[in-house]
């Protein structure tokens, strides 16, 4: 079994990857996270806003508006978007991985 599973060409393609998704996977990261506190800040403007009988129903009337069903929809797309990238980041770091164990066995004598 000399062939090699994880080619030379695939390495490159998979730190090339690496290397070209590095600022977007940092940037969703981020853009996930300032989500994640806008959120809170959506939720209490529109609280402030309702004119329910209670804090339960301001609350209630909140997370029903219009602008915070926006910002759920912006936080679901960007999630995806970062757990798609995310996930295509550990294959590559997982083919280098192979890499890595094939050509130490290949200089062991073991491939």
């Amino acid at each position: 079994m000399s062939e090699l599973i994880v080619t030379d060409e695939r390495l490159e393609k998979s730190l090339q990857f690496l290397i070209d998704t590095d600022k977007e996977h940092g940037e969703l990261r981020g853009y996930q996270k300032a989500l994640e506190k806008k959120e809170k800040i959506i939720l209490a403007n529109e609280s402030l806003k309702a004119k329910g009988s209670s804090m339960a129903e301001n609350k209630a009337i909140a997370e029903s508006s219009e602008e915070y069903k926006k910002h759920i929809e912006e936080y679901e797309t960007t999630c995806q978007e970062f757990f798609i990238i995310d996930a295509r980041r550990a294959t590559a770091e997982k083919i280098i991985d192979v890499w890595r164990t094939q050509n130490a066995n290949q200089r062991r004598g073991n491939i």
